[in-house]
């Protein structure tokens, strides 16, 4: 199961706030796909058991990074710890409550820092977009009943082969952003880089940008 975006027309209705639901990437409650296998498969090998590779979930929405299986390739075991770096970025940006095997969104934004409306969700560049997160929208109160406000962050999804140019929104704020996390990094560490709002930022293929308000 892929880490979804919690949307008011599934739980405003009820009542029920995002974290009524539960997020993963993966649940190996069987013979499910394990993250590492979710990027090193297209297909699953259930072959040892003897059971003629029939037992097991079928659909996994998993991508082999270009090899089925291992491999000595490089290029492609990098290109795999980066997507798992991704989807575990992703997990624990999203709303709802993460589960991990053994922030609120006032907008989402296009490539051209534009706020997206509902139907670019069904065009090309919606699998590369901006997400904002807004450290002041915060619904929730802390157990003692204060407001809790957090940093401003604005995440940054590429999931393009190709590495792309972002546009910042915010220009009416004048609003400057440090960069936070960056998953194309081995590494991921912050940096000191600033980036001004409307300006552009280059985010690699396949990868994912957290930029962090500075004020």
């Amino acid at each position: 199961m892929s880490v979804k975006a919690a949307t008011s027309d599934l739980y405003e209705a009820t009542g029920r706030r995002p974290n009524a639901s539960i997020n993963f990437i993966t649940a190996r409650d069987g013979d499910g796909f394990a993250l590492r296998d979710l990027v090193s498969y297209n297909d699953k090998h259930n072959e040892v058991n003897g059971e003629n590779n029939c037992d097991g979930e079928s659909h996994n929405r998993s991508w082999n990074c270009g090899v089925e299986g291992p491999t000595d390739d490089p290029a492609v075991h990098a290109l795999r710890a980066r997507q798992q770096r991704n989807f575990l970025a992703t997990l624990f940006l999203s709303q709802e409550v993460p589960m991990l095997l053994g922030g609120d969104e006032i907008a989402w934004y296009t490539l051209k820092g534009d706020e997206m409306a509902e139907e670019h969700w069904g065009e090309g560049f919606a699998k590369s977009l901006g997400m904002f997160l807004n450290g002041e929208g915060i619904a929730s109160m802390s157990p003692r009943g204060e407001r809790v406000v957090d940093d401003t962050f604005y995440v940054l999804l590429n999931a393009h082969y190709e590495a792309l140019s972002f546009t910042l929104p915010g220009r009416e704020w004048d609003w400057r952003w440090v960069k936070a996390l960056d998953t194309n990094a081995p590494l991921p560490a912050e940096s000191d880089q600033i980036v001004e709002a409307g300006k552009e930022i280059l985010v690699e293929a396949q990868s994912l940008v957290v930029l962090r308000q500075e004020e």
